[in-house]
């Protein structure tokens, strides 16, 4: 199993912070084989996620089956190879160092989603409670309820992944616990009981249809939020620079475009002045025919010629004035300071040389 990664695509990085594992999400900005990677570097609450080189993560993406027509999720392990900087942007290089994987039921995939779902309490003459679940797997799920629920106590899960499939599930309260910010939340775990393949199987066909459409529709939004993360740590001094530089090099676009126009019609005047055959035919039915070189076209070329060699010796100058030696010099106006000054000196020896001699 293989698959080909492009940049722009989307990317869950599963990485364990502290004691829980958290997700983050990233762009592909390059990718240099089919095991190393260069990826943004993900945010944590703002700020660019610090971890060290040589940690190892779950990354998880999504494709489409053509012969289906929907999204199943993959996953392979990643290790951090290295932390870079391109044009003052902070990204990862990592490696793929496992297979990729399929996310089956067997796996238990646990999906971060927040949707409010409720419980109905078996114990409590099917007393319904509201709950905001915080994430759901074929193994359970992680809810804030706003009553204590006992842990051991039998509850029915009304779950509402797939609005025209909801699913009702028997599970068993794990832990109720009540939150450090709150005095009326609890943090309530949900172990499902009973649930048999068939719905296990539906269950996980939801968790990866809701994951990979989440993927899907969120890949613009992880654009922009790729971008705020650019942002955050791009060398703003920089990118105003780049900024600057960019709309510098269009406007010498169109002064470069001048010269090179100049030397195209400096070509043309030479073509248009160059000596012709007169033939024994013309002569015997004396016809003129010009033999030497035409004197007024070759004024207008010597003055095309100074136009060619001051257009590139300003273009040489602005660009080295704006540039102050950061970059090469334009070798398209050097070409052209030498084709100018090379065409004025030819035009100079014919003026001196043929003209005299023929008056």
């Amino acid at each position: 199993m293989s698959f080909q990664f492009l940049t722009g695509d989307t990317l869950e990085l599963h990485l364990e912070i502290g004691a829980e594992k958290q997700v983050f999400r990233t762009l592909v900005d390059q990718v240099a084989s089919d095991r190393l990677f260069v990826i943004y570097t993900p945010l944590a609450q703002g700020k660019v996620l610090l971890t060290s080189e040589g940690q190892q993560f779950e990354v998880v993406f999504s494709r489409m089956d053509r012969a289906t027509g929907s999204y199943d999720i993959y996953s392979f392990q990643a290790k951090l190879n290295k932390r870079i900087t391109k044009d003052g942007i902070s990204m990862w290089q990592i490696e793929r160092i496992s297979d990729f994987s399929k996310l089956q039921r067997r796996d238990y995939y646990r999906l971060n989603i927040v949707r409010l779902m409720s419980v109905n309490l078996d114990q409590r003459d099917q007393l319904k409670v509201e709950v905001l679940t915080k994430d759901i797997s074929a193994g359970g799920m992680r809810c804030v309820a706003s009553q204590r629920l006992n842990p051991g106590e039998p509850v029915t899960c009304n779950l509402l992944l797939d609005i025209k499939k909801p699913m009702i599930l028997q599970g068993e309260v794990v832990s109720s616990d009540l939150m450090a910010d709150s005095s009326i939340k609890y943090d309530v775990r949900i172990r499902f009981s009973g649930i048999s393949r068939k719905q296990e199987i539906e269950l996980n066909r939801q968790i990866n249809v809701v994951q990979a459409e989440y993927l899907k529709k969120n890949s613009a939004t992880s654009l922009a939020s790729a971008m705020d993360s650019v942002m955050a740590h791009i060398d703003l001094k920089k990118a105003e620079e780049r900024i600057i530089n960019e709309k510098f090099d269009i406007k010498l676009g169109y002064w470069m475009a001048l010269d090179l126009l100049l030397i195209l019609l400096m070509g043309i005047l030479y073509f248009a002045s160059r000596p012709t055959m007169e033939f024994p035919v013309e002569r015997f039915n004396d016809i003129i025919s010009r033999t030497g070189w035409n004197q007024q076209i070759l004024f207008g070329n010597m003055g095309i010629s100074a136009m060619i060699l001051i257009v590139s010796f300003v273009g040489i100058l602005i660009d080295r004035h704006h540039y102050s030696g950061k970059r090469p010099i334009n070798l398209t106006f050097v070409i052209g300071s030498f084709i100018g000054l090379l065409s004025l000196m030819v035009l100079t020896t014919l003026f001196a040389t043929v003209f005299n001699v023929s008056s």
